[in-house]
């Protein structure tokens, strides 16, 4: 039964994010499917894991013979309805430190539930996970800024004429004010050179930096079959792209990774920082 009705409440928010993140029901059928996948996952057994991440320590739900993806300890939450409770402190017009640390935390655990839920019952499942959290992405950036994005970009050619470029969240908030780009991914792997290549078309069609650049990532951690936890992080490559490929204006990440999180503080200056203060500066109207 726990299966069906995760799986039919995605179905369900598939449906009515087609007419938009803002659209009504959106909300309410997030929270159903993070709710549902907190309560089946906490069901399940536990399992410790071998973290070599410095300072990190992560485990692992189980079910029979299935496990799930890696959990850090300290950014989940057992608490009842932590989407809701994150919702609920989006609506405070200043969202100091703590409160960003909080909403990053209670994100981290819906989406993480929905993860873990979806590795137990649907095995080997890649893209489902990775749907939903650009979902959930997409509704708290388009709530902040009272705007839903545009999911492709028209690129003018002077030989072959418009032609329409498929990204992920962009934000154009009108005449004179800023404009988001914003890639959302469960983690970036080979094909983080995507949102530096993006961003410099965007770039080249509608002027430098005119879309700020605003990943989003879930996280970068590998768990092996024997329960070995490691980060898979390019900070090398990330300082190449930044360099001579676009300049993103920064990269946000729910569990921020150990090799990244000081990659801001020398040229050619990725900064990287977790979710909540994305969502702070956005809401506060500053330039993010």
């Amino acid at each position: 039964m726990a299966k069906n009705e995760i799986l039919d409440t995605y179905e369900q928010l598939k449906k009515a994010t087609k007419a938009g993140f803002l659209s009504a029901g959106t909300a309410d059928l997030l929270s159903e499917l993070f709710e549902r996948s907190a309560a089946f996952v906490q069901a399940c057994d536990r399992e410790k894991l071998t973290s070599k991440v410095e300072g990190k320590s992560y485990f692992r739900f189980t079910s029979g013979d299935k496990t799930s993806r890696a959990v850090n300890t300290a950014l989940y939450s057992d608490a009842p309805l932590p989407w809701k409770k994150a919702l609920a402190a989006l609506d405070s017009a200043l969202l100091p430190e703590d409160v960003q640390a909080r909403i990053t935390r209670q994100v981290y655990s819906a989406v993480i539930s929905f993860c873990s839920a979806i590795d137990l019952l649907k095995s080997g499942d890649q893209k489902t996970p990775g749907t939903v959290f650009e979902y959930a992405i997409g509704f708290l950036i388009s709530k902040q800024l009272d705007c839903e994005p545009q999911q492709t970009m028209p690129i003018m050619n002077a030989d072959i004429g418009t032609l329409k470029l498929p990204t992920d969240l962009v934000f154009n908030l009108g005449e004179g004010k800023p404009r988001y780009h914003v890639p959302v991914k469960t983690s970036s792997r080979e094909r983080s050179i995507m949102f530096w290549a993006h961003q410099r078309l965007l770039d080249g069609v509608y002027g430098l930096e005119r879309y700020q650049g605003l990943p989003v990532l879930l996280a970068e951690t590998k768990c092996s079959k024997s329960g070995v936890v490691t980060e898979i992080c390019l900070p090398d490559q990330w300082k190449v792209y930044q360099t001579y490929i676009a300049k993103l204006r920064s990269i946000q990440y729910l569990d921020v990774p150990k090799a990244l999180e000081n990659l801001g503080e020398t040229y050619p200056h990725v900064i990287v920082r977790p979710l909540g203060a994305l969502l702070a500066t956005i809401s506060s109207g500053t330039d993010c």
